[in-house]
């Protein structure tokens, strides 16, 4: 992006929370992520993984195999070379947020603490919202009670993916793919859940999670803004007055890619941001209360229970000139 638009955003920005013991947004960097590693190949024939297309937050690799079922599974270290300090009695909670899995029958967590092997029953430990298949909303989860932690730690966290898909074009390839968006960690004991609160147990046909996310103002979705510095409008959750929020926007309908920006910590529900290139810009919100707890993002809709991302729908705009706003009001006033 221009100069102009990476030091507005530097100006937009706040910094995040004290209480906030790590927090990595992988659409910006991920630097602090270790590379996938293959897990386990449970099958009968020989197999060669190979990684074939790797970009930030996300892995996809390819199992050639002779032929036969088999089950894959893939895991990712954060901090990739360190660990982070955890005081039991200060740090409590983690989210993650895994817009996507494809395929994918479970994400995990798993850790390595002071030193020791690895532990946590990935089957367990579950990171899929509870058992929430839809995967709409961040997982929050209990550090402390799932790993039995009293005291101070030192910590590096393994997520851990199962994926049994195979490629559609090659029954004989199997795919272990998946996407991560952020993980934040170390939010504080006492610190208020409400807003990342979500139904527990396997979802009935009704049981879709309980969200709190913001409401879609404008620009007027698929429209276009007549402006290359759109300005973005969304309202407050129901009940939630006290929040920031995170914006994210990007020409690729699923945000990867080098278009992508994402702004934190906005103390107001509207974004005046640009200027854009021309063309199509999805955009989603998700509110971050004081504790560092976020909800929902904001998306239109989803048309499927499995998570593809081809089932989510995004708000859009178009940014259709490259007139700033100041200067199209000024000559059609």
């Amino acid at each position: 992006m221009t100069g102009l638009l990476a030091g507005m955003l530097c100006l937009l920005a706040q910094a995040a929370s004290a209480s906030t013991l790590f927090f990595e947004d992988f659409k910006d960097n991920g630097a602090n992520v270790a590379p996938g590693l293959l897990q386990y190949n449970w099958d009968d024939a020989n197999h060669d993984m190979v990684v074939t297309e790797t970009r930030t937050g996300e892995l996809v690799e390819f199992n050639t195999t002779a032929n036969g079922w088999h089950f894959n599974s893939y895991s990712f270290d954060y901090p990739a070379s360190d660990t982070l300090t955890w005081d039991a009695s200060q740090h409590q909670y983690l989210q993650a947020y895994f817009p996507w899995k494809n395929d994918s029958d479970l994400i995990a967590l798993q850790a390595k603490i002071d030193g020791g092997g690895i532990t946590g029953d990935m089957w367990a430990n579950r990171l899929d919202n509870a058992q929430q298949w839809y995967h709409t909303q961040p997982t929050l989860v209990d550090v402390n009670a799932m790993f039995g932690l009293t005291g101070v730690h030192e910590i590096q966290f393994r997520f851990f993916f199962i994926s049994t898909q195979y490629a559609a074009d090659a029954p004989n390839e199997h795919i272990v793919e998946g996407t991560w968006d952020w993980v934040r960690g170390g939010m504080r004991a006492g610190a208020n859940i409400n807003i990342a609160k979500y139904c527990v147990g396997w979802p009935a046909a009704s049981g879709d999670a309980t969200p709190v996310r913001c409401g879609f103002v404008g620009p007027p979705d698929g429209a276009p803004t007549g402006t290359s510095h759109p300005t973005l409008d969304w309202t407050a959750p129901a009940g939630y007055p006290d929040v920031k929020y995170t914006v994210t926007l990007s020409q690729d309908p699923h945000f990867r890619g080098p278009t992508t920006i994402t702004v934190h910590d906005l103390p107001h529900s509207q974004l005046t941001i640009g200027p854009l290139d021309l063309g199509t810009w999805y955009w989603t919100v998700i509110p971050v209360n004081y504790d560092d707890i976020a909800g929902q993002d904001m998306f239109k809709g989803m048309s499927a229970y499995w998570n593809d991302p081809q089932y989510y729908t995004y708000y859009s705009f178009e940014v259709d000139s490259t007139v700033p706003t100041e200067l199209s009001h000024f000559v059609f006033e």
